[in-house]
């Protein structure tokens, strides 16, 4: 699965993927798809540690990279009338 890009300050961008990387497995999942991608993701909890196989120009390398929670941007979450948005480092 071909990475179309990072999100700013996230996991991926940590570890030292670029755009463009193809992820091949994490761990022992292998990622064809981004449905291989998306059911991988699911299995691991933020302060786990995972090895990511990935191919960039050609060369087959792996990284570790530790998730860790995404920082949420506020312009981006929707609104709604009579909600209050309850911050992340409220709860």
């Amino acid at each position: 699965m071909t990475l179309a890009g990072t999100m700013p300050g996230g996991p991926a961008e940590a570890a030292g993927l670029i755009k463009n990387d193809v992820i091949t497995a994490i761990n022992d999942f292998g990622i064809v798809d981004i449905y291989d991608f998306m059911d991988a993701l699911g299995v691991f909890k933020d302060g786990q540690t995972v090895i990511v196989h990935f191919i960039r120009a050609e060369q087959e390398m792996t990284m570790e990279l530790t998730f860790f929670p995404r920082p949420v941007e506020i312009s981006t979450l929707p609104a709604s009338p009579g909600c209050r948005l309850i911050l992340a480092s409220e709860i």
